[in-house]
């Protein structure tokens, strides 16, 4: 009897390791798809001010309202992208 218990012992083991690694790994796609989304709302983010500071250079109109609302979003995106990152790298450890 003590034979079959170490086997479903270590069985349950190794289920429980493949278990944790597929687990570890489909939260790592995910929060790798979720920066790479992220990263797409910054390059539009970017753009949108690229194109706003343009309009503001060729029309000589001031808008600095939108153009602190953008920075102010582009901040947050960086942020949540640096924080992502920090932790896809501390689940590869």
């Amino acid at each position: 009897m003590s034979t079959y218990d170490d086997f479903t012992a270590t069985a349950q083991t190794i289920f429980d390791n493949a278990c944790r690694a597929t687990g570890d790994f489909v939260n790592t796609s995910r929060l790798r798809i979720e920066r790479m989304n992220l990263g797409a709302e910054l390059e539009r983010s970017y753009a949108k001010l690229g194109k706003l500071s343009y309009n503001m250079n060729k029309n000589g109109v001031t808008e600095s309202d939108a153009v602190n609302e953008i920075i102010a979003r582009i901040d947050s995106l960086l942020k949540k992208i640096e924080d992502i990152t920090g932790r896809i790298n501390s689940m590869q450890q």
